[in-house]
């Protein structure tokens, strides 16, 4: 029962701070603590780390406009963490820069973005039911497919999915393993963008999805030519 309950009050503190902003840290020290209150004296809660992904709360901020309530859900582990942190070590995804622009192919099913150094590029395809192992619950729901809870669906049957990704960078392969993208459907391809955290040598790809209900937030990272794992959160 108490570890319900926490799971129960972890989720709700996780919910206080979900908003449609995307945030990193911007600390010299390689992470920024995470405050109780918004007071640099208030009780350190947790941390926060290079290149980890965080929801900024939109909460009313005119009566502390230097601080910001931020979080994150972890469903792997199915735990939270969050707290207020301060503006200054606060990096908004949407305002790194972008080495290279996405475009979409005139049938929509070919996303690609490519530069002197980059290329990228997703193949998407219609969702077949009959190639996939799918449980519902009993009010006929779907709960997981192959397994997994599947982004971007609320439940119903998925429109679109991914049949393959291609990644190169300075004529290198990296590696794009199936799990970071085979439980996720229904993208919003307009929202695709290619970001660079200068000083980890980053690589992220963002994006908001769903075409209805079940929305989600997705980045994607890379470094070193390698995946470093990936961020999903709510809408």
């Amino acid at each position: 029962m108490t570890r319900i309950l926490t799971l129960i009050i972890a989720f709700f503190l996780f919910l206080e701070v979900n908003g449609q902003w995307l945030g990193t840290i911007k600390d010299p020290d390689g992470y920024t603590n995470l405050r109780e209150e918004p007071s640099i004296k208030s009780k350190i809660v947790g941390q926060f780390y290079d290149d980890e992904i965080f929801q900024i709360g939109d909460l009313d901020y005119d009566t502390i406009p230097n601080w910001r309530k931020v979080g994150r859900w972890y469903p792997e582990r199915r735990e939270s963490k969050g707290g207020w942190m301060h503006v200054s070590r606060i990096q908004d995804l949407d305002y790194l820069p972008e080495p290279v622009r996405p475009k979409l192919s005139e049938d929509g099913k070919i996303l690609t973005a490519k530069n002197d150094t980059i290329f990228f590029q997703i193949v998407f395809e219609d969702f077949d039911s009959t190639k996939h192992e799918i449980v519902r619950s009993e009010h006929g729901y779907i709960r997981t497919i192959d397994g997994k809870y599947p982004q971007g669906t609320d439940g119903y049957m998925p429109r679109e999915g991914i049949k393959s990704v291609t990644f190169q960078m300075n004529g290198k392969t990296v590696q794009f393993p199936k799990e970071a993208y085979f439980d996720l459907f229904n993208f919003r391809k307009n929202t695709f963008l290619f970001l660079l955290n200068r000083p980890t040598g980053t690589i992220m790809i963002r994006s908001y999805n769903s075409d209805g209900a079940g929305h989600y937030m997705l980045v994607w990272k890379f470094k070193n030519y390698e995946y470093s794992g990936r961020f999903l959160g709510s809408l």
